[in-house]
């Protein structure tokens, strides 16, 4: 419009001179200079006026030719979507007038965050086996949506605190609450602890580990994912004889505990500075592994009606 609009006037100046002078006033009482200066600038703004004027409504008529020029000249850059690292699934804010069918909810986000975290839990022994970083940074990413997860259910179960809830249903926020907590500890353990013991030893290349001590850690790890699947779905589907099978395997997960560390004990060499660090981590992996496995505990603990949660702590 800029362009080709003024140098369609070009064959035209004697004639848009013309209309310019006819438009604006006239001084014939001033001569030279002074004649000049009053009369020439309004000249020029109505020479402007009458281009701009007319050009508009020449090309209002190939409005659509013009948008398309243009668009092929500059098109539009795709617009990436908004990355979102992870969002509820089942937290919805239509049930939050009726508390019970949004506990509900609750307890399938949090099946869901169980999920994950056993994910992690996977993943953690696939990454001290291979010894890959990039595998300790996948459960570092996974951990950041066992957290946001955490705050959405957080936020979800502060709007269902917010009506009337019977005593049963407070009972029953109260556990989810807790849950929720424990489980993102869990992750924690996962992804702050056993992340830094896995980077240690891959930064110490020189560490070798025994394979007595790799299958004990393979069936203790076995154990423990066995534990933590049990615990997440004694929550999330209300059942308590999952809960029980998590607390049934605590000789067995302690003896296998106390297995690793015997081994440990034949296997200390004063003088060997390489495997004193690789004990020390495995001794750690062990510490954290049965910290895991409290974990579930206190997870599966809540599934358990109160009768039979006072018989087992009894």
């Amino acid at each position: 419009f800029n362009i080709i609009g003024p140098l369609l006037w070009v064959p035209f100046i004697p004639w848009l001179a013309e209309i310019a002078t006819w438009l604006s006033p006239a001084h014939p009482e001033l001569e030279g200079a002074a004649r000049m200066g009053a009369e020439v600038p309004r000249q020029i703004a109505n020479a402007h006026t009458v281009l701009n004027v007319v050009n508009a409504l020449v090309f209002l008529n190939f409005t659509v030719v013009f948008a398309r020029v243009v668009t092929w000249m500059w098109p539009d850059k795709p617009v990436e979507p908004k990355k979102v690292i992870i969002e509820p699934e089942f937290l919805s804010d239509e049930l939050l007038e009726t508390p019970s069918l949004a506990l509900e909810r609750v307890r399938m986000e949090i099946g869901r965050m169980g999920s994950i975290t056993r994910d992690m839990l996977v993943k953690i022994r696939e990454a001290f086996t291979t010894q890959d970083r990039h595998a300790f940074e996948e459960v570092e990413k996974m951990d950041d949506q066992i957290d946001l997860l955490r705050d959405y259910i957080i936020h979800y179960l502060g709007e269902i605190r917010e009506q009337d809830l019977s005593d049963e249903q407070e009972k029953e926020f109260v556990c989810l609450l807790s849950v929720t907590e424990d489980l993102e500890s869990l992750a924690d353990v996962i992804e702050t602890d056993m992340v830094t013991l896995g980077r240690g030893s891959l930064q110490a290349e020189e560490i070798k580990h025994s394979e007595t001590i790799r299958v004990l850690m393979r069936q203790l790890h076995a154990q423990l994912l066995t534990a933590l699947q049990a615990a997440v779905e004694a929550i999330a589907e209300s059942d308590p004889r999952k809960a029980q099978d998590v607390l049934s395997v605590k000789g067995e997960i302690q003896q296998a505990i106390d297995d690793a560390l015997k081994h440990q004990a034949t296997r200390i060499v004063p003088r060997d500075a390489a495997r004193l660090t690789g004990l020390r981590i495995e001794m750690e992996v062990l510490d954290k592994l049965e910290r895991i496995y409290r974990l579930c505990r206190r997870i599966a603990k809540a599934a358990l009606p109160t009768e039979l949660l006072a018989e087992k702590s009894g």
